[in-house]
């Protein structure tokens, strides 16, 4: 039905002129037909005799023009409705070009294609109704993955563990990485070493920092399948408890919080390595009187998402954490 329309739509003047953006065309421009010959041979256009240019598409009848009207010669063929409307929806076909020139003589009539004639090459277009094929009883895919996500979650982890601040363990990956900002340490001398550098400086932002741990225990109690299979389930472990052992420090006592170590304008300022760096690394303390609901409310997060984390392990996360508001 959709053709149907379409075809007699585009045989219509006045609906072809609104299309292309031309005047209506319903009244008659000229009294005469344009050549279709050369000019020293002029022939006049009959609207009963086939057009001589080549023909992609078959006709089954050429159209009748209207009294009113001649006979332009289109550029591009335009399709006519069979006699009888089909039994089942058109179905689609792509045809390969003919290298074999497809001129009609003009003096005979053009050859009607019978409906039920296929053209010899020809693809239907079908819709895809599944992503997978199934070889030998196996779904595989269409096409491989271009990834190796275990690769992905190895050097991920790898990652966060060259971020990482303090006195490193002898399971340290990094070989480039040693122990640094020793000497990080709260108001009155409370050990605040460990947790992770940020964006590639040396500041150690409570924030971000517990919200890149919340995400990540949440990814492994998701996909604690995917870990186990790639061999990084307890190398996450390690990365996650990495952070929350930093966070239960800078918990000193109720209503205490340390959200952040270093300075950011001091810090950016040094371009050596950690492990080199001398500067005095003031800490920030979040108190009642010193509010930082965001920090605190973030860190209670990821302690919480590590809990459950770790509860599969039966090494469960438990602390006292008070929160601020």
């Amino acid at each position: 039905m959709q053709e149907q329309f379409q075809a007699e739509a585009a045989n219509t003047p006045e609906f072809t002129a609104r299309m292309i953006g031309q005047p209506d065309c319903s009244e008659p421009t000229s009294t005469k037909a344009e050549p279709t010959a050369s000019p020293s041979s002029p022939v006049t256009t009959k609207p009963w005799e086939p057009h001589t240019e080549p023909s992609t598409t078959s006709h089954s009848e050429p159209s009748k023009p209207s009294e009113n009207h001649t006979t332009v010669p289109a550029t591009t063929p335009s399709k006519t409705p069979p006699s009888q409307p089909p039994s089942s929806p058109p179905t689609e076909t792509l045809t390969a070009p003919s290298s074999e020139s497809q001129t009609e003589d003009p003096a005979s009539p053009s050859t009607t294609a019978s409906p039920s004639e296929t053209p010899a090459q020809s693809t239907t277009v079908r819709p895809v109704t599944s992503t997978a094929a199934v070889t030998e009883g196996m779904a595989q895919p269409l096409s491989s993955a271009p990834y190796n996500y275990a690769e992905v979650l190895h050097k991920s982890i790898l990652f966060y563990e060259a971020q990482r601040s303090g006195a490193l363990p002898p399971s340290n990956r990094i070989p480039w990485r040693y122990d640094s900002t020793l000497t990080d340490a709260g108001n009155n001398g409370e050990d605040l070493t460990g947790g992770w550098f940020d964006a590639g400086d040396y500041v150690k932002f409570g924030l971000p920092m517990a919200s890149s741990a919340t995400v990540l225990a949440w990814g492994l109690i998701e996909y604690r399948d995917a870990y186990e299979a790639s061999g990084e389930l307890d190398y996450m472990l390690d990365c996650i408890r990495w952070a929350t052992d930093y966070f239960l420090k800078c918990h000193t006592g109720p209503y205490e919080f340390y959200g952040q170590v270093g300075n950011g304008q001091e810090d950016h300022g040094y371009w050596g390595r950690p492990e080199d760096m001398t500067l005095t690394r003031p800490a920030y303390k979040l108190t009642a009187n010193n509010p930082g609901s965001e920090v605190v409310g973030e860190t209670a997060a990821a302690l919480a998402a590590a809990s459950i984390a770790f509860r599969e392990t039966g090494d469960n996360l438990k602390c006292c954490f008070t929160l601020m508001l």
